[in-house]
């Protein structure tokens, strides 16, 4: 939480931790104000935010994730112990991946996905199993701008696989074969 003079201010955290106000207006002053300092990673978090879940027994040389260290590279970081332990967002994570030019088409993607999603919700049926799964996607979506896209993928996986699989396999559809000759 943010504290002004040791006392919690609902201003402060809302805009402070929840909306990561400050780690963004970081990121965006020093990547306009010191251009030559940082190179941006191109993409690497998003492709390794994928490639997260191979297990290191069949990758043996995974790299860490690339966030990270674009991370503690922007704020100036220099050693290993001293690593940026930030959450970075949406627009941060843009923002390390293609600089401040990666902002607009960031949110544009995820707005892209949001229509899509609405419209995926209206067509479907009233009787369709797979509204028992909108809260995890509805979640998923509201969080969307305050989390990276590797937090995202892992707490979907990690809430949605189970109730996945029961709503799947609970609505397997089996061809009803008539007795009647």
């Amino acid at each position: 939480m943010s504290f002004e003079r040791g006392v919690a201010s609902p201003v402060a955290t809302l805009l402070g931790d929840y909306a990561r106000a400050q780690v963004h207006a970081f990121l965006l002053y020093r990547l306009v104000a010191f251009p030559d300092e940082y190179e941006p990673i191109k993409g690497a978090s998003y492709g390794m935010a994928v490639l997260r879940f191979v297990p290191r027994a069949i990758w043996k040389n995974k790299p860490l994730n690339p966030k990270v260290a674009a991370g503690s590279a922007i704020q100036g970081y220099v050693g290993i112990s001293e690593r940026s332990k930030r959450q970075y967002g949406l627009a941060g994570e843009a923002m390390l991946n293609f600089s401040y030019y990666g902002i607009i088409p960031a949110f544009a993607v995820f707005g892209m996905f949001l229509g899509w999603f609405r419209k995926k919700l209206a067509t479907m049926a009233p009787t369709d199993d797979r509204f028992f799964l909108l809260p995890l996607l509805i979640w998923a979506c509201a969080f969307t701008v305050n989390m990276e896209l590797d937090n995202i993928i892992f707490n979907v996986l990690r809430l949605g696989v189970l109730p996945f699989m029961v709503i799947y396999f609970a609505s397997v559809k089996t061809p009803f074969v008539s007795s009647e000759l």
